[in-house]
């Protein structure tokens, strides 16, 4: 589980990501190309159909729970703690790696699209979080 508060009026833009460019190795979380929450490796994707580049705060979690053959089409998406409308998915299996380090708002050497705006409370959990958790996080 991921999730982090963000404040923007930037879309494609990266939040945070970490991994190599190997195949289902690289973890990102972004902003898509139409300004919605978006969760890809190397190979595959998931993005949902609300906009968060209203400049207005917004809570964003991303949850991927490893059934054994995880992959990102079965990513569960949050924003403002409910569940995300899917978008689109590309299916391609998670397979990533701690190759580099966690990164915040650019994902370095090869895009520099910096992150334009505010984020706050990035965290990275170890284990699935579920739907109240995300909710109380996510505040009222």
């Amino acid at each position: 589980t991921c999730t982090a508060w963000i404040k923007t009026a930037t879309a494609n833009r990266l939040l945070f990501n970490w991994g190599n460019f190997d195949d289902g190795a690289k973890w990102i979380v972004r902003l898509n190309t139409n300004g919605t929450l978006r969760a890809e490796v190397q190979g595959g994707n998931i993005y949902g159909t609300t906009v968060l580049t209203d400049d207005q705060w917004h809570h964003i979690a991303v949850v991927l729970e490893d059934d054994g053959s995880p992959d990102i089409s079965e990513a569960l998406l949050y924003v403002d703690g409910n569940l995300e409308t899917i978008g689109g998915a590309g299916a391609y299996p998670v397979n990533t790696a701690a190759d580099l380090d966690v990164h915040i708002g650019v994902f370095p050497p090869t895009d520099l699209r910096y992150y334009q705006g505010l984020l706050d409370d990035v965290r990275v959990y170890d284990l699935p979080l579920n739907p109240a958790e995300i909710l109380e996080i996510a505040g009222p």
